[in-house]
Order: structure tokens, then C-alpha cells, then sequence
């Protein structure tokens, strides 16, 4: 898991273009400078990239902070 936390911090970071970036589990996306609705859905395009996985629509919708994306990650990751 903490690998694919550290991944997917890496990649809010690069979307961000916010190197220095940290993250807690309980932070949602409004709470991020820069972290909009664009931005939201080209980190999840990149998470896909990244770990090989696919969001549902409806999971993109349902996500409610940092944590939730790093487990939705996690568990698809290791499925795949």
C-alpha cells in the first residue's frame, strides 16, 4: 500500500505541477490548491496509466478524499 500511495502522490504532484505537495488521507480535492475538476480528471486519466486500471464513472463520482483514491487505487492494482 505504501507503494501505491507514494505512486499516486507522485502523480497528483506532476498534475499539479506541485513538487513540495503533501497530502493527508483525510484531504479532499477542494482543500488542494489547483486541484479542480480538470485537474481531478486528468490525475484519475493518469492514475490508469500509471497502475494499469480503470475507473468507472461512477467511482470517479463517489471518490471523497486522498484516502479513498489511494484504497480504490490499491484495490484495483492488485486485482489486475
Amino acid at each position: 500500500m505504501a507503494d501505491v500511495r507514494a505512486g499516486v502522490t507522485e502523480v497528483v504532484r506532476d498534475v499539479l505541477d506541485r513538487p513540495e505537495l503533501q497530502i493527508a488521507d483525510d484531504q479532499r480535492a477542494h482543500d488542494v490548491e489547483g486541484w479542480d475538476s480538470l485537474a481531478h480528471v486528468s490525475i484519475l486519466f493518469s492514475l490508469e496509466d500509471r497502475f494499469g486500471v480503470r475507473f468507472s464513472d461512477r467511482e470517479m463520482g463517489e471518490l471523497q478524499d486522498f484516502g479513498q483514491l489511494v484504497a480504490l487505487v490499491a484495490e484495483k492494482h492488485s486485482s489486475s
